[in-house]
C-alpha cells in the first residue's frame, strides 16, 4: 500500500483493485475521492516527511478513497492516503456497517488487558451478547491493528471498535491498518475479515 506517486487516479484503482481481489468479486466497485489537507509537494515538504517517519510522525493527508462493499448490505470503507516524500501510503482504514438491530446506548471493545479476553461494555444488554458469542471480541480485536510497518515507515493509527445507536438500527465503526502478508512483501485491505465480522456481530445482537 506504499505508492510512488500522488495521483488520486492512479492510486484510487490500485485500491479498488486490493479490496475487489479480497472480495473476490469480479464487478468494479464504486468509489469516490475526496481532497485532503496536504498542499502540494516540496523541497520542505519531503524533508518534513522524512523527519516525520524516523520520529514516528505521519505525513499530511492527500487524499481520503470511499467505496461501497455490496455484502452484507451498509458495509462501507475509508482509506486515508497520506504523503510520503514525493509518493503516498494508505494509512487509516475505517470500516462501517450499519445494521438494523437495535441498541439502547452505544457499546465499546475495550482494550484487552494483561491477562484475560478484551471484553464489551456499554449498553448491558448488547455488551452481554456481544460478549457471549465465542471468539468474536479476540477476532474484532486483532482485526483493529493499531500500528503496521511499511517498509521503512511505522505507521501508528488510534485503537477504534465501537458500535453507535443510529435511527432505526446501529452502526459499527472499526479502525484498522492494511494486513501484512506474504512476509510482508505485501499488504491486504482485509476487507473480506470486516465483512465476516460484521456478519458475526448483526447474527450475535439478533
Amino acid at each position: 500500500m506504499v505508492f510512488g506517486n500522488q495521483d488520486p487516479a492512479k492510486v484510487g484503482p490500485k485500491v479498488e483493485e486490493s479490496l475487489r481481489k479480497d472480495l473476490k468479486l469480479n464487478a468494479p466497485l464504486e468509489y469516490t475521492t475526496t481532497a485532503g489537507d496536504a498542499g502540494k509537494t516540496s523541497a520542505a515538504s519531503v524533508v518534513g516527511d522524512m523527519a516525520g517517519a524516523l520520529f514516528g510522525g505521519h505525513s499530511d493527508l492527500l487524499f481520503s478513497i470511499d467505496a461501497s462493499i455490496p455484502t452484507p448490505p451498509g458495509t462501507a470503507v475509508k482509506a486515508l492516503v497520506f504523503r510520503q516524500g514525493v509518493g503516498a501510503y494508505v494509512g487509516s482504514l475505517v470500516y462501517t456497517f450499519t445494521m438494523n438491530r437495535t441498541t439502547a446506548a452505544p457499546v465499546t471493545l475495550d482494550a484487552p488487558k494483561m491477562f484475560g479476553s478484551p471484553k464489551f461494555s456499554g449498553d448491558p444488554t448488547a455488551a452481554g451478547k456481544l460478549n457471549a458469542a465465542g471468539d468474536l471480541a479476540k477476532r474484532l480485536n486483532k482485526f483493529a491493528r493499531t500500528e503496521v510497518d511499511l517498509g521503512a515507515l511505522t505507521v501508528k493509527s488510534p485503537r477504534i471498535i465501537q458500535l453507535t445507536p443510529e435511527g432505526t438500527g446501529t452502526r459499527l465503526v472499526v479502525g484498522t491498518l492494511p494486513k501484512p502478508v506474504n512476509m510482508g512483501m505485501s499488504f491486504s485491505l482485509d476487507a473480506k475479515e470486516f465483512c465476516d465480522l460484521a456478519s458475526s456481530v448483526e447474527k450475535a445482537l439478533n
